[in-house]
């Protein structure tokens, strides 16, 4: 089973290939389930292998010469190729939109380095105009309670100060060496990392240790062991915060250009002069040419 309207995997038929990543081991795809082929049946499906589980590899006694295929043998070095059942993560958005599909779509990326009056002429009414219509709907399902309530790992129902803090989708939920949570802000008018002042302090306090609170209790991790950041540009314009485990080596979220570690937003904004900090310091991150706000960017003569 498959999508919103209930439609079978065997209806789904692949029209193209959006993009692929070798280090995070993803393939997306836009297709159709069933007919007709329109905007109702239309489907963006992300694949992602998963973390193998240690406590189940007894298929590994079982590989036979069939399953092997040698692609380097020097000294006492050894490489093959093993054929195996792959445990593959999906993910489905049905029926789709021309976000979703310009958004898992492979593209150009510039790198933008954006002033506080950048922002406030050419971002922030691009921000406004993404958050209109139903497009953080998801957000507030989980904030009222009406989606993923079973998924909460750690909740502040102060209506100023509180949060919700859930898996992230793309983690398994199982393999804490991946370890990904995600906590958003019950408060509305915080959009993202440009709108932080003084008066948020104690939401992002809030979030920081209710967060590595829920995170220890549960899977047994200190705080020194969890990695705490927001993103800029973030991939939606409702305050969230990223815990992720420390030890993940091959983070892909964790980038040079993007990611700010909620204690240093925390220690800028109490420092002398810290009520503006956020709002005018320049900030640079990067800009994808399927993003809209790049063809904001690109009308004000920022972008080619």
């Amino acid at each position: 089973m498959a999508g919103a309207t209930g439609a079978s995997w065997r209806d789904f038929r692949i029209s193209r290939v959006l993009s692929s990543n070798a280090t995070t081991k993803t393939i997306c795809l836009f297709g159709h389930f069933g007919q007709p082929r329109d905007k109702t049946s239309q489907a963006v499906v992300i694949l992602a292998r998963t973390p193998f589980d240690a406590s189940q590899l007894a298929w590994l006694s079982e590989l036979g010469g069939d399953d092997l295929r040698s692609i380097l043998h020097n000294d006492i070095y050894h490489y093959y190729h093993a054929s195996i059942a792959d445990r593959v993560k999906l993910d489905v958005i049905h029926p789709c939109t021309e976000k979703h599909i310009a958004k898992y779509s492979a593209h150009r990326v510039v790198v933008v380095r954006e002033s506080g009056e950048d922002f406030r002429r050419i971002t922030s009414p691009c921000i406004d105009r993404a958050r209109e219509g139903t497009g953080l709907n998801w957000v507030y399902a989980i904030l009222d309670g009406t989606k993923e309530a079973d998924k909460v790992l750690a909740k502040d129902d102060h209506p100023a100060d509180g949060f919700v803090m859930i898996p992230d989708a793309k983690w398994d939920g199982a393999d804490v060496a991946t370890l990904w949570c995600l906590a958003i802000c019950r408060r509305r008018d915080v959009r993202c990392l440009r709108d932080l002042r003084t008066s948020h302090l104690a939401m992002l306090e809030s979030i920081r240790d209710g967060g590595i609170a829920g995170i220890q209790a549960k899977f047994g991790l200190r705080r020194d062991q969890i990695f705490v950041f927001v993103h800029y540009l973030p991939t939606y314009f409702h305050f969230h915060v990223h815990f992720v485990n420390a030890a993940w080596q091959d983070l892909p979220s964790f980038s040079v250009a993007g990611a700010h570690l909620l204690d240093d937003i925390i220690d800028a904004l109490k420092a002398p002069g810290g009520e503006e900090y956020w709002a005018e310091r320049a900030i640079t991150f990067r800009l994808g040419e399927n993003q809209p706000l790049y063809e904001t960017w690109r009308q004000h003569g920022r972008v080619n």
